[in-house]
């Protein structure tokens, strides 16, 4: 759910590539909000393609496209 103004980073791809270090600090943040989504919430994204990234109005880079999460099982567990 997002809390806050969004746009497909599709849309805004060109303009914010322009930005020295854009790149770099975009996967970074990527690799943030999986790590929170697989370690602290437990689940699998399952969905991680352009579509499912969104950018704010700031240039924050937001992660969506949750329809194919699940939880993640942990070792030994049956369920």
């Amino acid at each position: 759910m997002a809390t806050e103004a969004v746009a497909p980073l599709s849309l805004r791809l060109t303009a914010l590539t322009t930005e020295p270090g854009w790149r770099l600090w975009a996967i970074h943040r990527l690799f943030q909000a999986l790590a929170f989504v697989h370690g602290e919430a437990g689940l699998l994204h399952g969905n991680v393609r352009l579509p499912a990234l969104l950018v704010t109005r700031a240039g924050e880079l937001r992660l969506g496209g949750f329809e194919l999460a699940s939880q993640v099982r942990k070792k030994g567990s049956n369920s």
